[in-house]
């Protein structure tokens, strides 16, 4: 993920949101064909011949990340690497590894990483647990399964649009980014009192339309807060950090429901989880907001 974003980051400055949203539409189009394509494949092969075509899949993306091309450096640029070429291995290993915590540094950054990282504790909650929550109500199972579909249709809609907002000057990225979570916390927590499979589909094609917004504006946040610059060692700690917290998400679901044991709570918590950090955003905005208006008054 880290390569294609920061190359495509590369060619674009005034519509970068919109270049970054468009190349993520693959992640809706994802969330929408692999669940049923992942029920045909076990029926057919099972989950040993699901994991070899996940494989052969995963082993194609060599050819598209070989197609990746960086902007050509400038001369200045190139005279710096000559330098640190020339200056051995270890110092190389040494400025690389000051460069990557370099980011650290950066007060708004480190917010947005907690930010980011805790929302994707309950991430995949939605996802996961909807169809299940959507069944005990009485929806079938062919249409409980069809809602992660409709999530991952809203999500590339989502991308889209959001991706043409970003580009107008009047658009805050980091207030919309905010915005979508607040959305999602709102959503998710209503998302309780839903019996009918009419008010399911709704709540799915709204949080995966605003989630999957969320996860595309990602990129175009970092670049705003690091600069170009440092996107790269930003989102690798980013993905670092966020792998870990995404791999203990389907445990703490399942803790969730098996200590309650409804899917309630696992939604109630996503949805607060939602709302705090989304606050929490926009405190950071106003934060900011205000230091520029203090450093211009001065």
């Amino acid at each position: 993920m880290v390569p294609a974003v920061v190359a495509v980051s590369s060619y674009f400055r005034k519509r970068r949101g919109l270049a970054l949203s468009t190349s993520s539409v693959g992640a809706g189009v994802g969330t929408m064909c692999f669940p049923p394509l992942f029920r045909v494949l076990i029926e057919e092969y099972g989950w040993r011949g699901l994991m070899l075509v996940l494989s052969g899949v995963a082993l194609n993306l060599v050819v598209c990340g070989a197609l990746f091309m960086m902007p050509a450096k400038s001369n200045k640029k190139l005279e710096s690497n000559d330098h640190v070429q020339k200056t051995g291995i270890c110092s190389r290993c040494t400025r690389q590894y000051n460069d990557f915590f370099a980011v650290l540094h950066n007060r708004a950054f480190t917010v947005i990483l907690v930010i980011i990282t805790t929302t994707y504790l309950v991430y995949i909650v939605p996802f996961v647990h909807l169809p299940d929550l959507a069944r005990l109500t009485g929806v079938t199972k062919g249409n409980a399964s069809f809602l992660v579909s409709i999530m991952g249709i809203a999500g590339i809609a989502g991308r889209l649009v959001f991706g043409f907002v970003s580009t107008l000057e009047c658009v805050s990225v980091l207030l919309c980014h905010a915005g979508m979570l607040l959305v999602c916390g709102v959503a998710t927590l209503l998302c309780t009192l839903i019996h009918t499979y009419t008010l399911f589909a709704v709540y799915a094609a709204v949080h995966g339309g605003f989630i999957g917004s969320y996860t595309g504006f990602i990129a175009v946040v970092i670049t705003e807060i690091v600069g170009l610059d440092q996107t790269a060692n930003a989102l690798g700690m980013l993905t670092f950090l966020g792998g870990i917290c995404i791999l203990l998400a389907s445990p703490l679901a399942g803790f969730l429901y098996d200590t309650t044991g409804s899917y309630l709570t696992s939604f109630y918590f996503t949805g607060v989880v939602f709302l705090v950090c989304g606050f929490v955003y926009v405190g950071l905005i106003l934060y900011r907001r205000h230091q520029r208006l203090h450093v211009s008054i001065n």
